[in-house]
């Protein structure tokens, strides 16, 4: 008896990609690089999620399709701190960049979902996934959610007090898979009008309410005390560090600012630890 597999469904007993899968994940990643700084093409960042989205419904392996998209994208992304070498910047996107591969291999076994169960998967995993990758295996490693790349605009920012970046999130997501029901099934459907509309509604609230602050001004000094040994590494460096941290906020008048903030790096390390070093606390 013959059988014609449904499309999209991956059939056959290669666990490799196509040749376009590999393509399109390629391209959907550069898309999303030139949505956030240095680029700042924000708009871009639903064609490459679309883009994403669509090859993962139709085609061959989601889950490697995820994983190659994570892996270019944060590599793209973060490629900067490969200047502190390696060692600094594969753990990072390997271990990040395996997130999307495993939202891409979980939203894979729903292809065969009603359209809108699909979509609600899309949006509500994507919204999951961001949310534990900013939590695990290491907290607090926000680079590339997707509603930072929308941070250019305005009227973006000023929207942001009502739904927060995690919102911004969930609204682009909503509109790519949207598109990609709309694509996929050659109609219109109200998965991809509704979050236009939001989208629209958001653009235009943002625009004639901005986000204005309405705190009393505060006076901050902003210390950059740099290591004593640039570009190497020195004994007893973090301490050093913290101690030119010191130095420089101890020149700042007394009552004249509010707030001093110190860098990441300034302190840390077994000897300039704050938590371990009750002279460092204090």
């Amino acid at each position: 008896m013959h059988t014609t597999p449904l499309r999209g469904t991956g059939s056959g007993p290669s666990y490799t990609p196509g040749v376009r899968s590999v393509l399109v994940a390629l391209a959907a990643a550069a898309l999303m690089v030139l949505a956030f700084p240095p680029f700042g093409v924000g708009v871009l960042v639903v064609p490459a999620l679309s883009l994403l989205l669509l090859e993962v419904r139709q085609g061959r392996r989601p889950g490697v399709v995820g994983l190659l998209f994570g892996w270019a994208f944060l590599g793209g992304l973060v490629w900067w701190i490969g200047e502190l070498g390696l060692i600094a910047v594969m753990p990072l996107v390997v271990v990040f960049g395996a997130h999307f591969g495993l939202y891409g291999w979980l939203l894979g076994r729903a292809r065969a979902w009603p359209a809108t169960h699909w979509w609600i998967a899309a949006v509500g995993g994507w919204a999951l996934m961001e949310a534990i990758r900013v939590r695990f295996p290491v907290g607090g490693f926000e680079w590339g959610l997707a509603g930072y790349s929308v941070a250019p605009y305005a009227w973006a920012r000023s929207a942001a007090q009502w739904i927060g970046v995690s919102g911004w999130s969930v609204v682009l997501v909503a509109l790519a898979a949207g598109a990609v029901l709309a694509i996929d099934q050659r109609r219109l459907r109200v998965e991809a009008i509704a979050p236009a509309v939001v989208v629209l509604i958001l653009t235009v609230g943002g625009a004639l309410w901005p986000a204005t602050p309405d705190g009393r001004p505060i006076r901050v000094a902003i210390v950059q005390g740099s290591t004593p040994c640039p570009l190497t590494h020195c004994l007893n460096e973090r301490r050093a560090t913290y101690e030119m941290h010191l130095a420089l906020t101890r020149t700042i008048a007394a009552g004249s600012v509010d707030l001093v903030v110190w860098p990441e790096g300034s302190t840390g390390g077994l000897n300039a630890d704050p938590v371990l070093n009750p002279d460092v606390a204090e």
